[in-house]
């Protein structure tokens, strides 16, 4: 959000889109996500990323076939 200042604790929604809205990350099959080798990219970033940002706690998120949703708490 233009002039927000993100410094600030609290949580944050964050929401990454495929370029295009492209099926780059996973397929839905019988229902369920089943990722594909961008998704598991993006999934492993999330997961092993509090090394690189020690002031966040990154908490849930979802990967989608062409979005990812995370929930970061800035400290």
């Amino acid at each position: 959000m233009q002039g927000f200042d993100y410094s600030q604790s609290g949580l944050y929604f964050v929401t990454i889109c495929a370029q295009g809205h492209e099926s780059m990350f996973g397929r839905v099959f019988n229902g369920t996500v089943v990722l594909e080798p961008g998704g598991l990219a993006v999934r492993d970033v999330w997961l092993n990323r509090n090394s690189r940002f020690p002031c966040a706690v990154f908490l849930d998120y979802v990967v989608m076939p062409n979005h990812f949703h995370g929930i970061i708490s800035k400290c």
